[in-house]
């Protein structure tokens, strides 16, 4: 690809540019889309936002394949273009999910959250992650359990053109969403369940409990009262949830920061952290039996 800063440096030195716009990028291997929705309908986490929704995916192979087709591709026909890359077979989302669940062994979503509530949930919980974490009151990893950009996939029909692509490109998807998701639902099979970090039991009972009473709230309002009024209530149903995570998150560092504190007490004593209490050397350095 070549856009931003770099496309316009490249095209200044006199480099040809081509820009390939892939959506919803998943296969085997895939470290990002499908494991963080594995995860959150193995938390039972994931709002069902609108489930007549029609999206694009696009295999890890079909974008390959694209790849190559813009490296061969003749530089008149392609110099600083953008093309969309997709598998070309719209579906509908709730389906692929169904699919998911049921050949994975993972609870279905049954929370139903209206659009507005959603992207006010989504809009309030990202700035304020951000902040915790500024606070350090949240690890650096953590992510928000409800983004804008999830929201918008997963709660909006989302369909690309990829005409141009077939014209210039002669791009042609060489396999299917069902091929793609049949390998990634075989690979997942294939990991070890004791591999597989899950939610203890008053946890999951826990973060679903939260998430059930701050959504169904918001969803309540929405519908009763479909105005301004409805997004605030929404928001703070949103807050609700969100404290409810944080805490739990805090909890979840708090042993790590014991035993942080715990070695650094233990280095400034001259113990090696560890070091089984009575056998540090009167040096404050620990015994060893190596000279």
């Amino acid at each position: 690809g070549g856009g931003g800063a770099g496309g316009e440096a490249a095209v200044s030195a006199g480099l040809v540019t081509v820009v390939l716009r892939p959506r919803a990028i998943f296969g085997v291997g895939d470290q990002h889309l499908l494991p963080r929705l594995l995860a959150s309908l193995r938390a039972g986490r994931l709002p069902v936002i609108d489930p007549h929704a029609v999206v694009d995916l696009t295999s890890v192979r079909n974008v390959s394949h694209a790849c190559a087709l813009a490296l061969r591709a003749p530089a008149a026909a392609v110099a600083g273009r953008t093309f969309n890359i997709t598998n070309d077979e719209p579906i509908l989302l709730w389906g692929l999910m169904r699919r998911l669940t049921d050949e994975l062994g993972l609870p279905r979503p049954w929370l139903r959250l209206p659009f507005p509530s959603a992207d006010a949930a989504a809009r309030l919980s990202e700035p304020a992650v951000l902040a915790l974490q500024r606070l350090r009151l949240l690890r650096r990893d953590f992510e928000p359990k409800l983004s804008r950009y999830a929201v918008a996939a997963i709660g909006r029909t989302t369909v690309l053109d990829v005409s141009a692509a077939r014209q210039a490109l002669g791009y042609a998807p060489v396999t299917s969403t069902q091929e793609t998701l049949s390998e990634v639902i075989a690979a997942h099979a294939a990991i070890p369940p004791a591999t597989i970090r899950r939610p203890g039991a008053r946890r999951a009972v826990f973060s679903q409990a939260a998430f059930a009473a701050a959504f169904l709230a918001a969803a309540a309002a929405a519908e009763a009262w479909p105005s301004r009024g409805a997004r605030h209530l929404a928001a703070l149903a949103a807050a609700l949830a969100l404290l409810a995570f944080a805490t739990r998150a805090a909890a979840d560092t708090a042993p790590q920061r014991h035993r942080r504190r715990a070695a650094a007490r233990a280095l400034s004593r001259g113990v090696t952290p560890g070091t089984p209490r009575g056998h540090e050397s009167p040096l404050g350095w620990t015994a060893s039996s190596s000279p």
